[in-house]
């Protein structure tokens, strides 16, 4: 899962190789994205009926009240936890994650860097998109403050 190991990797240092660095996150994830475009259509050139796909990781986030500033940090959590490497896949472009615009600079985006939207059609069993569901280990939740707390549920 790309966001498993570039943010755990490198924007908050609990796998290796063990850097806190949102920038460097942000390079990480960069470099991933086309990774993901290139390889899809290198296997698709091999053999044209190959199923092609890559697992994400996602967990549904809630407005804890209904202010507009509660929704539009909703939307940019999952923007930026859930479908980060997902939306560039599909559409060649970065979802709207941050506050403003996309930190390009941050992220070493060269243009061309991404794949033009619908260059990528990703297989998905029955054209359904299927997530892989991560629940985080307690250790992993304790030792992350940005974990740490659960997400707040629609009952409470």
């Amino acid at each position: 899962m790309p966001w498993t190991f570039t943010y755990y990797g490198y924007g908050i240092g609990v796998f290796p190789p063990d850097k806190a660095n949102f920038d460097q996150f942000l390079k990480a994830a960069h470099t991933v994205n086309p990774a993901q475009g290139e390889a899809f259509r290198a296997i698709k050139a091999a053999s044209s009926k190959a199923t092609v796909g890559s697992a994400y990781g996602m967990a549904p986030a809630y407005p804890k009240t209904d202010s507009e500033v509660d929704r539009a940090t909703t939307a940019r959590y999952h923007a930026m936890n859930n479908i980060y490497f997902l939306h560039t896949a599909m559409h060649g472009q970065y979802p709207k994650a941050f506050v403003g615009e996309t930190p390009y600079e941050a992220t070493g985006f060269k243009p061309g860097g991404i794949p033009a939207k619908g260059n990528l059609r990703l297989s998905w069993r029955s054209s359904v998109l299927q997530c892989t569901v991560q629940t985080l280990s307690e250790k992993l939740a304790q030792s992350c403050p940005i974990l740490g707390r659960p997400l707040r549920s629609r009952s409470g």
